[in-house]
């Protein structure tokens, strides 16, 4: 016998080294820890028998008595019993690891197993029950009110609220628009109070429910639960900005370094617009837009240096949506980006400014708008165009004031005239309907072109010298006006030489106030031949 039990002993300390100890766990509580692997039994299966039988006796039993539980000698060892129920068996091998004497760890296990199962009854007794029942109800009952206590000092408050929003008219305004009126500002505070009662509302609940379910052993794992879920995201986060400190410094040096640097160009940009920096070569409506360009380019490169160091930017998925974004972009604004580098070259290239008078395909008007995707043209009927800059640069334009200011803009106009009228005295009559026209210069003297000899008639074309080409429309219509006054007092028709031509008889087509007294209309003549 006892070569076996020395037998049994070394082949127990030779498989402890194979075996992971397992605590004996009760309801959340931590005993002992079992070390040893006995036979075929692991140290798990071991911890897992002695917690269950621990439940079996403080749950069966109607009550708890903790001088019950006796230590009796065995062949093999010690078992500790309650009444005739074995809880567990103390064995020769349980001893090295732990320090002590048989009968002492014996001794020890007991007083373990008297504490927790002493509490453990206590917890499934029925005093124990109905104790922890009314500890329940009081706090329901200490959460309802509370829940009552908030709603009518939010319907109290909500009625002040709305009182004082009829009383008060006083409105605060950033320049002429009203950012909060009293009307608003009731909306906002209505909208604030019901949010911060909700959220007591649902701190209050989450802080109840834990203490409801720890009241029993059934719902205390739940408890912990509740409690894991609020600290474990907190220490999560708190954790993620602990960390993301260092980087969150590189990317505010980054930031404020291109931050500066803009300023400082903004600072250039507005001092070559005014004038007051000149840069031999470089036009100063060019300053704004390559400012722009330039600004873009180094946020462009700022995203691109604190990229790697923004939270979860290695991420699968944040890779993935920004694939995605970009993909949705490229194929979603392929004709922004045609009209976008149109604008770029048609600023550069300078083919019209803001108010300058243009005509662009069919268009004509003043320039009110110039930006990166279009251009914005108002027409003498104050009708705004709008025209895609890659139209723009694809097409023709003309523009009447690039050279109005230094040397003039040419207006021009024709009129044809019958050969029986003396072309120098017609030369004549269209200067002096230039001269007479408002906007038309006297030096450059106006002058005028015949530019063909037709069948019938000479085509007379008047030019003139104006700096004020934004009036064109309206130097047109008074020089027509003042050529039919010039020709109708030079007695000269302006008729077709058609008609002319196979007059006779007819009344001139000149006004009757222009006429002289003695005018008489040809008479109707017939030739006969002899």
């Amino acid at each position: 016998m006892k070569h076996s039990v020395l037998l049994f002993l070394l082949l127990s300390i030779v498989q402890k080294h194979f075996a992971q100890p397992a605590p004996v766990i009760v309801h959340d509580d931590t005993l002992f820890t079992m070390k040893v692997q006995v036979g075929s039994f692991t140290p798990q299966e071991r911890a897992a028998a002695i917690a269950q039988r621990i439940i079996n006796v403080t749950e069966q039993s109607e009550e708890f008595i903790a001088d019950s539980l006796t230590i009796v000698k065995d062949p093999y060892g010690y078992n500790v019993k309650y009444g005739s129920t074995v809880v567990m068996i103390v064995l020769p091998v349980d001893t090295p690891l732990e320090g002590l004497g048989l009968l002492a760890l014996a001794e020890l296990r007991k007083e373990q197993l008297a504490s927790v199962m002493l509490k453990n009854h206590k917890e499934w007794s029925y005093r124990g029950i109905l104790k922890k029942s009314i500890y329940a109800a009081i706090a329901i009952s200490i959460f309802i009110l509370l829940v009552w206590g908030v709603n009518w000092y939010y319907r109290k408050l909500s009625v002040k609220i709305i009182a004082l929003s009829g009383v008060h008219s006083k409105q605060f305004k950033i320049g002429t628009y009203p950012l909060l009126t009293p009307a608003r500002l009731s909306s906002f505070l209505l909208f604030l109070i019901k949010s911060i009662r909700l959220l007591i509302i649902l701190i209050a609940l989450y802080a109840i429910l834990p203490v409801l379910f720890s009241l029993f052993p059934e719902t205390k794992q739940w408890a912990d639960s509740l409690i894991e879920y609020t600290i474990n995201p907190i220490k999560s986060i708190l954790d993620a900005i602990v960390d993301f400190i260092p980087n969150f410094i590189r990317i505010i040096v980054v930031y404020g370094f291109v931050f500066y640097l803009v300023k400082g160009l903004h600072f250039i940009t507005q001092e070559i617009a005014k004038g007051a920096l000149t840069i031999k070569g470089f036009y100063a409506d060019w300053a704004k837009p390559t400012f722009n360009i330039i600004r873009f380019l180094l946020y462009a490169f700022m995203l691109i240096v604190i990229w790697p160091y923004l939270p979860g930017s290695g991420s699968p998925a944040f890779q993935g949506v920004s694939v995605f974004l970009g993909l949705l972009i490229s194929f979603g604004s392929s004709s922004a980006i045609a009209n976008a580098v149109a604008g770029l070259v048609i600023t550069y290239m300078r083919p019209f400014k803001l108010g300058d008078r243009v005509k662009i395909g069919e268009v004509l008007g003043d320039v009110i708008e110039k930006n990166m995707l279009v251009t914005r043209i108002r027409t003498p009927k104050n009708e705004d165009v709008t025209l895609p800059n890659s139209s723009i640069l694809s097409g023709f334009s003309i523009n009447y004031s690039s050279q109005a200011s230094e040397r003039g803009l040419i207006i021009n106009t024709s009129v044809t005239i019958g050969y029986d009228a003396p072309w120098r005295k017609v030369h004549e009559l269209l200067v002096d309907a230039a001269l007479a026209t408002e906007h038309l210069l006297d030096d450059p003297k106006p002058f005028v072109l015949q530019t063909a000899l037709n069948d019938f008639y000479v085509s007379y074309q008047i030019n003139a010298y104006t700096r004020s080409p934004r009036l064109m429309v309206n130097i047109y219509s008074e020089l027509h006006q003042n050529i039919q006054d010039k020709f109708n007092e030079g007695g000269i028709e302006i008729m077709s030489p058609h008609y002319g031509a196979i007059r006779n008889g007819n009344t001139t087509t000149i006004p009757e106030t222009y006429r002289p007294q003695s005018y008489k209309p040809d008479t109707f003549t017939i030739k006969k031949d002899e």
